[in-house]
């Protein structure tokens, strides 16, 4: 899911070999772009947004039927 909102490069799988790999650098690009970083969570967030209310109008739909 992380990659169908667009932080694909924020998800880090600690449970595998290497997955806290480039965490450091995220981190620290976070801390030297806040803005740009709230940007791309606010961004992640509009898109989560818009499918809920896309999942949730089918489900509605569905069961009006």
């Amino acid at each position: 899911m992380w990659h169908d909102i667009g932080l694909n490069d924020w998800l880090f799988d600690f449970e595998q070999s290497g997955g806290s790999d480039g965490l450091t650098e995220a981190v620290l690009a976070m801390v030297n772009d806040p803005l740009g970083s709230k940007d791309k969570a606010q961004r992640a967030r509009t898109i989560v947004q818009q499918r809920q209310r896309e999942t949730m109008a089918v489900l509605s739909k569905r069961l009006a039927v």
